[in-house]
């Protein structure tokens, strides 16, 4: 068995992670946003997949004047023992929780509202063991 998927390995992990997501979520409270991340148990079973760079918190300003900015924050962490590379993420505004596929959701964005991708071509690379925080706005 992988140290990845080994009980201590997962636990090590865990701390990692718990540590990176307190910090955030102090970070996010004092600057009034809201904060949400993995639990204890979503967190065990995503280390137990392979190749599973994942999403471990999120941060964001609950509201905005017209015409103002709303800021996201998202933390991803790399299990692996490799480098991943080419990631990105999209934002939009629009039903993207509501719709059976991705391909539905994307087709659903409100035009009134931009669109962004993050970061600029060649994408995010993440170091094994590493969190990485990436900010929208």
């Amino acid at each position: 068995m992988s140290e990845r998927k080994s009980a201590s390995g997962v636990r090590g992990h865990q701390e990692r992670v718990r540590t990176e997501v307190e910090r955030r979520r102090k970070e996010a409270k004092s600057k009034g946003e809201s904060f949400t991340a993995l639990t204890d148990e979503q967190l065990s079973k995503k280390l137990k997949r392979k190749k599973s760079p994942m999403i471990i918190w999120q941060s964001w300003t609950s509201s905005a004047p017209r015409g103002g900015t709303v800021n996201y924050n998202v933390g991803i962490y790399n299990p692996d023992p490799a480098q991943w590379i080419w990631l990105f993420a999209h934002v939009f505004v629009g039903p993207g929780n509501i719709p059976a596929s991705p391909d539905e959701a994307v087709q659903a964005v409100d035009a009134r509202f931009p669109r962004l991708t993050q970061p600029k071509f060649a994408g995010l690379s993440i170091n094994p063991l590493g969190p990485v925080p990436l900010g929208l706005a």
